[in-house]
């Protein structure tokens, strides 16, 4: 009778080796778009609420879907449909729930979820969650074998929880400064500068802003800690355990010493396109309209455009601007190649004096993003 047991047992336990050996999916976490309940390798009974962040800044809404993985857990191909979970939802969510999955509508197997986020212009963002396993009628052998599959779901950290602790580990996440970057006293450039973060250098990441503005508290290679724009930086590391945290209350500013309002320059991104389309392994060119919305002369400046694969940034181009006269523009070009991704999201993410180096009337409109798909 044990001889008999075991012939059962063992090809269960090899499904459940298999399954737990499989390597989640590769994806470099975005703190405005992400799903971080349920994690990967993980088996799902009945209904499960789905925790996650759908912030873009550009977004329409968004909703869940899922598929089923190939037999050995690998991604089926893009020819096999999606099956929605939610419908569209045009709020935006930060850390809470994203929606509530029923699997038991669903038959036992290996699936991936995926949250597809809207933006403005007909794009969209996705973000995956892979593999996962639904068992709403596991084998009485595998029950036996091992011990059911966890429900407790995650309580979402608090933004007034207290920094992470201070002792530096070498795998905690980072950001790295793309551009000569400023450190301020809060999450906003209406704070005031600390210090910079130089080009091409990193710091610890100890928290996230709870103002949903997304800019990080970081601690300086000196000790010191201040907060940094996350458009000036990339981020390595799982931002999954970082908690979140409030940036210190703006006082008011004493009364300016400098000219008033009316003579300041505003630099304003108010266009942007691909003038050939992107295409893997070929290089091609974004056209950016940089114009001076204002009655005084615009400094030379800097437009950055980083371009995100997938959800990943992959490359970035910078390119100089000339000084401006009152209300003029001008078209600057940067090109760039990206040697993989073909069929995937393109979206490029553009910014003008990225390191406020220039005091303007409105710093809001800096900023233009573009998506297309990558062929």
């Amino acid at each position: 009778m044990r001889r008999i047991y075991a012939l059962f047992l063992l090809p269960v336990l090899l499904l459940t080796a298999a399954f737990q050996a499989f390597e989640p999916l590769d994806e470099n976490f975005n703190i405005d778009g992400n799903i971080v309940f349920p994690p990967p390798i993980y088996t799902l009974r009945g209904e499960v609420t789905i925790y996650g962040t759908a912030n873009l800044p550009t977004m329409t809404g968004f909703f869940l879907e899922f598929r089923a993985l190939n037999p050995d857990y690998t991604t089926a191909d893009e020819s096999v449909p999606w099956s929605p979970i939610t419908a569209n939802r045009a709020e935006r969510i930060l850390n809470g729930i994203l929606g509530i999955w029923d699997t038991t509508m669903t038959e036992d197997g290996a699936y991936e979820l995926r949250l597809v986020i809207n933006v403005s212009g007909g794009g969209r963002e996705t973000f995956r969650v892979s593999p996962l396993r639904i068992e709403n009628e596991p084998s009485p052998f595998a029950l036996a074998a091992q011990p059911p599959a966890a429900t407790a779901i995650p309580p979402i950290q608090q933004a007034t929880q207290p920094p992470v602790p201070t002792q530096a580990v070498s795998t905690a996440p980072q950001v790295t400064a793309n551009v000569n970057a400023n450190v301020r006293v809060g999450d906003s450039t209406s704070y005031a500068i600390l210090t910079s973060l130089p080009q091409g250098q990193s710091a610890q990441i100890l928290a996230r802003s709870g103002t949903g503005s997304g800019w990080f508290l970081i601690r300086l290679p000196d000790g010191r800690q201040g907060w940094i724009a996350p458009s000036t930086v990339t981020v390595q590391g799982d931002l999954s355990g970082i908690q979140f945290l409030n940036p210190p209350t703006l006082t008011p500013s004493p009364a300016p010493t400098i000219t008033p309002t009316s003579s300041l320059p505003d630099a304003a991104l108010t266009n942007a396109i691909f003038t050939n389309p992107p295409v893997q392994g070929s290089p091609f060119t974004i056209a950016v309209t940089v114009f001076n919305n204002s009655a005084v002369p615009l400094p030379e400046t800097q437009v950055l455009c980083s371009f995100r694969v997938a959800g990943n940034i992959v490359t970035q181009g910078s390119v100089y601007v000339p000084p401006l006269n009152p209300f003029t523009q001008i078209v600057v070009n940067i090109t760039t190649t990206i040697s993989s991704g073909s069929g995937s999201s393109l979206t490029a993410e553009c910014a003008v004096d990225v390191n406020n180096l220039i005091q303007e009337l409105n710093e809001n409109n800096n900023f233009f993003n573009l998506t297309t798909t990558l062929g």
